[in-house]
């Protein structure tokens, strides 16, 4: 995971394509869960996650590194209960 969040964010950048970002996100807070992405993330409500990650918008960039940093952390929580 960190691998493909880290070449999607240079990607982004380098192209100036935060869409890029914004879809590797997307796949892993769908995989995750929305709630618990939230729960380790400064982000007060669950539908201001699913604007920063709808297609049509364009959200800052530090929404997406709070998100990628929840998923993240989602990721290595539920790795540390098997």
């Amino acid at each position: 995971m960190e691998a493909v969040i880290k070449q999607a964010a240079w990607d982004s950048i380098t192209l100036n394509r935060p869409d890029i970002l914004q879809a590797a996100i997307r796949g892993y807070i769908e995989e995750y869960g929305v709630q618990k992405v939230q729960a380790k993330t400064n982000l007060k409500s669950r539908p201001s996650i699913y604007k920063a990650l709808n297609p049509k918008t364009s959200p800052k960039f530090d929404t997406l590194v709070q998100l990628a940093h929840g998923a993240f952390t989602v990721k290595t929580d539920s790795e540390a209960h098997l």
